[in-house]
């Protein structure tokens, strides 16, 4: 019975792990900075500056993105496989992935997004006009986010200093999101990417015969 009791207290601390958020945060500053990192519970993560690199190529063969995951393994797989099938292979694998990055954009919500733009040139007409292609660019954009996405607090702020000598960017976004449809989705990728692998492999059996 004690036994029973245990299963059943570690099912539902696994329960209540997977349904807390974890909270990513991005800032892109006017200076061309982007951070990005995470928080979970009590924990940050944050990219190191000086990445593994045998770790990286482990996270890239996860994803199925082995072939690019360095300019060799770009190279081996052209000289193998050809330039039309490795393409071919990679362009499924990130529409794969775009398509999980929407599933689990649509399944949390931006508790902050603030992006701020100010079209500035040297030049009062070229401020002007770059402000305008700004605003044809932005706006539609943030119209398709908001038909698609959730917000607790926009706030985009676009405008014409005709006074700065550059256009200047500066990006805030904090996204919370439960653990477990970041797992559902991982797991789907790779199921996805194993999947595709042994029917490659198969194919390839079948050639060799």
């Amino acid at each position: 019975m004690i036994a029973l009791w245990i299963v059943l207290g570690i099912f539902a601390l696994i329960a209540l792990l997977l349904s807390l958020r974890l909270r990513i945060f991005l800032h892109w500053t006017p200076d061309g900075t982007l951070d990005i990192y995470a928080k979970y519970l009590f924990l940050t993560f944050r990219a190191s500056d000086e990445p593994n690199d045998e770790l990286v190529q482990q996270i890239f063969a996860l994803l199925g993105l082995r072939d690019v995951g360095s300019v060799a393994n770009a190279k081996h797989a052209i000289d193998t496989k050809g330039v039309s099938t490795t393409l071919t292979e990679l362009g499924s694998v990130v529409k794969l992935l775009l398509d999980r990055v929407w599933w689990l954009l649509r399944r949390g919500v931006f508790r902050r997004f603030d992006l701020r733009i100010v079209a500035g040139e040297a030049d009062a007409a070229d401020a002007a006009y770059g402000y305008g292609l700004i605003c044809a660019a932005v706006y539609p954009l943030i119209g398709m986010l908001d038909a698609g996405l959730r917000f607790r607090r926009r706030n985009v702020d676009i405008r014409c200093d005709f006074d700065s000598p550059h256009t200047t960017v500066e990006f805030f976004a904090q996204y919370n999101i439960r653990l477990w449809p970041v797992l559902r989705a991982l797991l789907h990728v790779i199921r996805e990417n194993t999947k595709r692998m042994l029917a490659k492999e198969k194919q390839g059996g079948k050639g060799n015969e």
